[in-house]
């Protein structure tokens, strides 16, 4: 291994709130968007009012399930499912959540206990495996973070998990650093341009590398099909998108954009 030169690639996999305290979060914020539900000035009539709130508030109740899975787009909520990373040209590893802790977590006080108890353990396995390329004087250089849209998802997710969970990182761990930060790697920012998007499987058939290729019951794996696999019981196959898809895809795009 290079230790003038270490790049760590990363990418995570998230879940939904799944502690009593995110459900009862999104569920009085739901309450007050129903409760805050107002016909248009121009409607006048009382019927019409009526059915129209009465829409409106249908619409908000029926789309707690939507509202649900958004939260695994925001780590205040949400939780780590998958960890995965890899660094230089070694082998991708990864940390993954315990299922029935995470499915237990809302509806049973223990099952809550043991997904924090998972969750922590997934940061504790990944800050140790990284911390010596932080912390050793052997590493003459810090490592670069690299991911696909990692500093705008992937870092912001992990540093608000690590606070609420208590779990602090190796000392230099690139949180909430600049986005022109050369601890860290985005290869969509870097491509695309900043406040620009491109799927991370869009870049690697632009740049002629093979795109997304991870199969689950017919269809192809997306973080959108992950909470899914989740509850199937699947949280192995999501470690193996994690590592064998996203991380290696990322890895190929990398060594491509650095002329490596």
């Amino acid at each position: 291994m290079n230790k003038n030169q270490i790049s760590i690639y990363l990418d995570i996999e998230t879940a939904p709130t799944h502690t009593k305290a995110g459900r009862d979060y999104l569920q009085d914020k739901i309450n007050r968007e129903i409760a805050d539900v107002r016909a248009p000035g121009n409607y006048t009539k009382s019927d019409t009012i009526a059915t129209y709130i009465e829409q409106k508030r249908h619409e908000i109740r029926s789309g707690y399930d939507q509202a649900l899975r958004k939260t695994a787009l925001d780590g205040s909520l949400g939780h780590l499912a998958v960890i995965g990373w890899a660094v230089n040209d070694e082998p991708t590893t990864s940390a993954e959540i315990s299922t029935d802790a995470l499915l237990a977590g809302a509806d049973d006080f223990s099952g809550e206990l043991a997904l924090i108890a998972s969750e922590k353990y997934m940061l504790v396995k990944f800050f140790a495996d990284i911390a010596q390329y932080y912390e050793s004087p052997e590493f003459t250089s810090r490592p670069v973070i690299v991911g696909h849209n990692v500093h705008g998802f992937d870092l912001q997710f992990m540093y608000k998990r690590a606070v609420i969970l208590g779990v602090k990182p190796p000392s230099g761990f690139p949180f909430n650093v600049p986005p022109h930060s050369q601890m860290v790697y985005d290869t969509m920012t870097t491509w695309a341009g900043r406040g620009n998007f491109i799927s991370l499987d869009s870049l690697s058939k632009v740049l002629g590398l093979p795109g997304k290729s991870h199969q689950y019951k017919g269809q192809t794996v997306t973080g959108a099909l992950v909470w899914d696999m989740i509850q199937a019981g699947d949280i192995d196959k999501v470690a193996e998108y994690c590592r064998d898809g996203d991380i290696e895809m990322v890895r190929a795009i990398h060594k491509r954009m650095t002329f490596a």
